[in-house]
């Protein structure tokens, strides 16, 4: 398709994103995506569908402190 095709002829995807929203990796592929959705709009159409995960279910609720596995005594 060329870059002039009209809306009938994109293709429609769905996109489902299964994301913990305190990832730093996954806003980082989801800029990534968003930079490649706009690079292909004229041939793509794309629906975004945002799905749970939790990356650490057993953490506590007070959190946890980041450096805590890499700290060396």
């Amino acid at each position: 398709m060329t870059s002039t095709a009209s809306e009938n002829q994109k293709a429609s995807i769905r996109i489902d994103i299964i994301s913990d929203v305190m990832c730093p990796w996954c806003v980082i592929g989801y800029m990534g995506l968003k930079q490649a959705l706009t690079e292909i709009d004229a041939e793509v159409t794309a629906s975004i569908h945002w799905q749970p995960f939790e990356l650490n279910p057993t953490m506590p609720a007070e959190g946890q402190y980041l450096a805590e596995p890499y700290l060396c005594y």
